[in-house]
């Protein structure tokens, strides 16, 4: 066999590489064990959240295809954080599982340059007499597929081993045989592997569950969408809210030596940001309950997701641990909730294209590179999927930058910084976060999807003629005036809406969307905000080229100790550079700034280049 691209892994890092290979007119080969399994939510069917939308809509925005399956699978919408600021407000959309599953499958049946290949990779073939680049992929079964790139989407299954309690057996997720050979390969070719380790929750028979004694929370009416077209039965069902109680709480602590993580079992890193419930009873041992959200599979399905409730404790004791929440006196278990252990690979072993810096035309996506989650795996098979094409023709990679969004975040934190365990993304990590608003999205990054070719440019010049009824609105509001003060002023008080001012001013010459007239309040109301943001990011670009020649650094005050180390290793000619380093933090840079401040005064020197 020979294709210009080989995916291996179908799942949401794989779909998204796949996929956008495929539309940039080359020939890919979708290497996986069982084409059943594309599109899999092995843990909860839900896709967005704090920190996570925003990757979504930007994906969106960049031709990404993961919002658009969210949207035509919705159950439930629901904006988080509603009551706080336009930075953290993001959406969530609990999808039906086996109906997401069913159109990401035909999403990659349809696109006529994707052919699939039932197997399993085993070894990286390189050529060393050409630098190690990548010249095939060889399957265990023998095959092999000559190909000048390749995208790696494995999941959790590189050497994968699955817990229940302190029984283990050889799996990539329940009831899948792992990669046996793969990782053996990958460092052969010169790559680091960490080992981490993640779990999901028990899925429990609706039917068991007694809802009348849980809190119900209901979707968003009307129903709210990553793409702009909301599913159709994206309010068909809520969701609930249940909360573990002392009962529960005693029973994991007397049984801590059965949790393979306790016992020392598992040897791999797990996601501080999604604790099982051992960690969360042990680490806030002052917390008397936590909550626990009750999610349904699907509107066909009779089972409902625990979210929060991962656990590598045995069976056995799942039963009884259920059983002492609210609402689960009578509960049974369909699936139990286990531990997978899994290798992935030093993420800061990759350009910022997701290329591999031993084995050019390696590329690899998703939780192979040490992140947690559908989304943060998605946004990497994207890029990964567009540099491949790239480099197949020999064209310069491309990717968002960290100014640029939360996609640029991800990679620039994966790449420049390294990981130690599991990486999840959230609004915390960006620090123009109220510039890189869910919201916006498709005003940032559109262009740079059609650049890309994934973007139609239909669709952008729709984009840019928004982003112009957006512009000419805000300035509308504070052009004109009620009662002498302007539609901004009135906007930005605290019990005023858009729709109150328009009352007041009269509506707006063009026809607003909903999505546009909140993009306008946020612009309004938050305007002081956003222009102290814009200014600051507008300084640093300003700024990158500033020269460092000269300096000694342990003279430069506030510097972080690692930060120190590193300048004084790589010693980058500007602050840019000095940006870029892995290990100098945003506050280093600050203080290398103010010392050039100082030392030069007004005269300060700046590369012309």
């Amino acid at each position: 066999m020979n294709t210009d691209v080989v995916v291996v892994g179908g799942g949401h890092a794989g779909i998204e590489a796949a996929h956008a290979a495929s539309r940039l007119g080359v020939q890919v080969i979708l290497v996986l064990p069982n084409p059943d399994k594309i599109g899999l939510m092995p843990c909860n069917p839900a896709i967005g959240g704090p920190g996570k939308s925003q990757l979504v809509f930007e994906l969106t925005a960049l031709g990404g295809v993961m919002g658009h399956l969210a949207d035509e699978t919705a159950i439930h919408t629901r904006v988080l954080n509603a009551s706080k600021g336009p930075a953290v407000q993001s959406l969530r959309v609990q999808s039906e599982r086996d109906a997401y599953a069913a159109a990401a499958r035909d999403l990659v049946e349809r696109a006529g340059a994707i052919a699939i290949v039932r197997g399993e990779v085993g070894a990286l073939e390189t050529d060393a007499t050409h630098g190690n680049r990548l010249v095939a992929v060889q399957l265990t079964d023998g095959r092999r597929i000559a190909t000048r790139t390749a995208v790696l989407c494995t999941g959790t299954f590189l050497t994968g081993i699955v817990w229940y309690g302190k029984r283990q057996r050889e799996a990539g997720r329940q009831g899948e045989p792992p990669a046996r050979h793969l990782s053996k390969s990958l460092r052969a070719t010169g790559h680091t592997l960490a080992r981490f380790k993640t779990g999901t929750p028990p899925r429990v028979r609706a039917q068991s569950v007694d809802f009348s004694v849980l809190n119900e929370i209901p979707p968003d009416r009307p129903a709210r969408s990553f793409s702009g077209t909301p599913g159709p039965r994206a309010t068909s069902t809520p969701t609930w809210i249940t909360h573990t109680t002392r009962d529960t709480h005693a029973l994991i602590e007397a049984n801590l030596e059965e949790s393979a993580m306790y016992a020392g079992e598992i040897e791999g890193r797990g996601p501080r940001y999604c604790p099982s419930i051992e960690d969360k009873v042990i680490r806030f041992a002052d917390k008397e309950r936590h909550i626990l959200f009750v999610e349904p599979d699907g509107t066909k399905t009779s089972e409902v997701y625990l979210q929060g409730f991962s656990s590598s404790l045995p069976p056995e004791l799942q039963d009884g641990m259920i059983r002492t929440l609210p609402g689960f006196e009578r509960a049974e278990i369909h699936r139990y909730a286990y531990a997978v252990e899994y290798d992935a690979l030093d993420p800061t072993n990759l350009t910022l294209s997701m290329m591999s810096r031993a084995v050019p035309g390696l590329f690899s996506a998703g939780q192979i590179n040490g992140t947690s989650g559908y989304e943060e795996a998605a946004v990497q098979g994207l890029v990964a999927g567009v540099n491949a094409v790239r480099y197949v023709e020999n064209r310069e990679p491309t990717w968002p930058t960290r100014d640029q969004g939360y996609v640029g975040v991800l990679l620039d934190d994966l790449v420049r910084w390294g990981i130690d365990e599991p990486y999840r993304m959230l609004t915390s990590r960006n620090e123009y976060r109220l510039l890189h608003r869910q919201d916006n999205a498709a005003h940032r990054l559109t262009d740079m999807g059609c650049s890309w070719g994934l973007v139609a440019a239909e669709t952008r010049d729709a984009v840019r003629t928004s982003k112009e009824r957006v512009d000419q609105e805000v300035d509308r509001l504070h052009n004109h005036y009620h009662q002498g003060k302007s539609g901004a002023a009135l906007l930005c008080r605290p019990d005023y809406s858009y729709e109150t001012v328009e009352e007041l001013l009269g509506p707006s010459p063009d026809r607003l969307t909903d999505g546009e007239k909140e993009e306008v309040e946020i612009l309004v109301k938050y305007s002081s905000y956003i222009d102290r943001n814009q200014r600051h990011l507008d300084e640093r670009a300003r700024l990158a080229n500033l020269r460092l020649t000269g300096i000694h650094y342990p003279e430069v005050p506030s510097l972080s100790s690692e930060g120190l180390e590193e300048l004084i290793r790589a010693r980058p000619q500007t602050l840019g550079a000095a940006q870029r380093l892995r290990g100098v933090r945003d506050s280093d840079v600050t203080a290398l700034l103010i010392h050039v401040k100082t030392r030069a005064g007004t005269g300060v020197s700046r590369e012309t280049s």
